[in-house]
């Protein structure tokens, strides 16, 4: 009986789960699948209720059957469903980071369930707030001693409203298929911070650079989903597609000040500034077919997929080549 699911997982015997990242220990972030489909969108795990769970299994060392690429899994299996009819859930929930700066988040769930039909609708909201402060000193002994300090004072600030409608329609025990579609956008992506780096030479100061930056970003994504599980006669059907759009721009802009001996008359100043806007969209279709075969199972299958990707890149001045490219894979 945990909040949401990142704390249940983080309960989970090898499984680390915190701001986002999930981790299986010495295998790094899993595959993740939910009813034996995989997880697609990160949101699918927030609109999970813990108490919904039946089962969390934790595969280190996966089959033939998953990518050569993945290192683990987790496989998370629901309860089935009860009752027919209407069911809402609404969910606040406040936090306060270490620099005394609020986050809320807000979720909505509306579900109606009549007979094999299941339909569900989940919105979401976040205004977040996310420090990332580093202290680094590194101490080289040489013929001198040299001492390298790094501070990072740094703020991550994202509006995130999330959308998503799915149905789905269990005929009988051999034919199950739905269809979802979701729409997700960071409205605002924006990152401040400054970094002061010194260099010490036997306790005198050697070289300072201050850097200043901003970072202003957008993004959209758009995801649909439809599937078919099912039976005819003898021969099991696995039927998946996937559309999926993400497009994101922003700029970024970098002020940095390096002076020598800590002499700020004679600093040399530099200013960057970068934009870029990058559009993808992908359709993926994955189908496989079983029979029972000499008391085993004969498998076959296939998988299709189209990725296209275009990415623009500026900087003034050029202190790296502008990009301009597009990628069109089968």
């Amino acid at each position: 009986k945990t909040a949401n699911m990142e704390q249940l997982l983080s309960r989970i015997p090898y499984v680390s789960a915190k701001d986002g990242q999930i981790e299986v220990f010495g295998r790094g972030t899993p595959a993740i699948y939910i009813n034996g489909r995989k997880m697609q969108d990160r949101m699918d795990l927030e609109r999970l209720q813990p108490g919904d769970i039946k089962k969390v299994e934790v595969i280190s060392n996966p089959g033939a059957r998953y990518d050569a690429s993945v290192k683990s899994v987790i496989r998370i299996t629901t309860k089935k469903s009860q009752g027919d009819g209407f069911s809402l859930d609404n969910k606040t929930t406040l936090g306060v980071n270490e620099d005394k700066r609020l986050s809320s988040y807000e979720s909505f769930r509306v579900n109606y369930r009549k007979g094999g039909l299941d339909v569900n609708g989940f919105l979401y909201g976040a205004y977040t707030h996310n420090p990332d402060n580093k202290r680094v000193r590194q101490y080289s002994y040489l013929a001198d001693t040299w001492l390298q300090s790094m501070d990072i004072n740094q703020e991550y600030t994202n509006i995130n409203p999330y959308a998503r409608l799915g149905i789905s329609y269990v005929l009988g025990e051999n034919h199950d298929l739905g269809a979802s579609i979701s729409y997700n956008r960071s409205a605002k992506d924006f990152a401040a911070g400054s970094q002061l780096f010194n260099t010490l030479q036997n306790d005198v100061l050697n070289e300072t650079s201050v850097v200043g930056y901003q970072n202003y970003g957008q993004s959209t994504a758009y995801a649909s989903n439809a599937y078919y599980v099912g039976k005819i006669g003898q021969l099991k059907v696995d039927f998946n597609t996937d559309y999926y759009w993400y497009g994101n721009k922003g700029w970024m802009a970098v002020h940095e000040t390096v002076s020598d001996k800590g002499n700020l008359v004679e600093a040399e100043t530099a200013d960057v500034n970068s934009f870029r806007n990058n559009r993808n969209y992908m359709l993926a279709s994955r189908l496989v077919l079983s029979y029972p075969l000499l008391g085993g199972s004969l498998s076959v299958g296939g998988e299709y997929s189209l990725v296209n990707r275009r990415m623009d890149y500026m900087v003034k001045p050029e202190v790296a080549d502008n990009e301009n490219e597009k990628v069109r894979e089968h």
